[in-house]
């Protein structure tokens, strides 16, 4: 569920650092809670000095989400991808089976949010032509769109040109903080971008600002702060019960960690409930991981709660 994101800030630790945090948070009771290491596509070959030794030990693959580069249009976008993907060839190509690249995540050109569906098709192919020969590397790219005022008719163009494709998997990334107020959208954008993944049956990774099982007020960021249970509860939820953007956003904006109740198999909230069957459901098909820069945080705020 957690994506390790440690060489990101505010954590910003060292790559060897943060990539031997994973390493250890794979051998922990924990384990289970741990999704991919997430590094940018031009360290990859640095890892290749500081993570030598762990790639050669008899483990399970270790797992990566990989951000690739920004381009100002579409034709820049693609010739950033091809310099990617070529290192994650590459990276494949120096440790075989010890390495599994899962994802890609990349801002989608914002030149594409004000185009027609055609011309985001055609983007989406040229996408995977370029990706054909790393397939086994790329099976999922994320396009991370602005949860601005036009969230919900960005998140609904977006997840209808991606809704039924089979050449590869598509998701959105949803950005869910950062350093300042401003990157922490508000409840109903977040909301509206949910419910079009929902309806779509596109799935989603959520990243930044989400360390905290519930929403609450930091002093830090000097804002109010989104909460994993909140996002990922709320999404299991909405897909059981058919919810309204009002009704997601309530359960997004519910800063009172008694309102949800937890026991051996069904989240509740208020008059609402989800079997733990249903939301892992959701969990495998829609809502999928959240990026963190710690996976201390989560965990003590999940034990302070008697939640783990």
């Amino acid at each position: 569920m957690v994506d390790y994101a440690g060489f990101f800030p505010p954590a910003g630790l060292p790559l060897r650092e943060a990539f031997r945090n994973y390493a250890a948070y794979r051998r922990s009771d924990d384990a289970w809670m741990l999704g991919r290491f997430v590094c940018t596509a031009s360290h990859l070959a640095p890892l290749d000095e500081a993570a030598s030794a762990l790639f050669e030990e008899n483990t399970p693959p270790f797992r990566f989400s990989v951000l690739a580069g920004r381009g100002d249009d579409p034709a820049a976008f693609l010739r950033e991808l091809e310099h990617d993907l070529h290192r994650i060839r590459q990276f494949h190509r120096r440790h075989g089976e010890a390495v599994r690249v899962e994802a890609v995540e990349m801002h989608l050109p914002a030149d594409l949010l004000t185009g027609d569906t055609a011309t985001l098709n055609e983007f989406l192919r040229d996408m995977l032509a370029g990706a054909e020969d790393a397939r086994r590397a790329t099976p999922a790219f994320f396009l991370e769109i602005p949860l601005n005022e036009q969230a919900a008719r960005h998140a609904t163009f977006v997840t209808g040109a991606l809704a039924g494709r089979d050449e590869a998997a598509f998701g959105l990334k949803l950005r869910c903080g950062g350093p300042v107020p401003a990157d922490h959208p508000a409840p109903d954008r977040l909301s509206d971008a949910v419910l079009a993944c929902l309806r779509q049956d596109v799935p989603f990774k959520a990243t930044a600002g989400l360390h905290h099982p519930f929403r609450r007020y930091d002093d830090d960021a000097e804002t109010m702060m989104h909460g994993f249970v909140n996002l990922f509860g709320g999404a299991a939820l909405a897909a059981e019960h058919d919810l309204s953007a009002g009704e997601l956003r309530r359960i997004l904006s519910d800063d009172e960690p008694d309102r949800f109740a937890f026991d051996d198999d069904t989240l509740h909230w208020q008059d609402l409930s989800v079997s733990s069957e249903a939301l892992r459901r959701v969990r495998r098909s829609v809502a999928l991981s959240f990026g963190s820069c710690s996976f201390d945080e989560p965990r003590a705020d999940l034990r302070a709660l008697g939640l783990l």
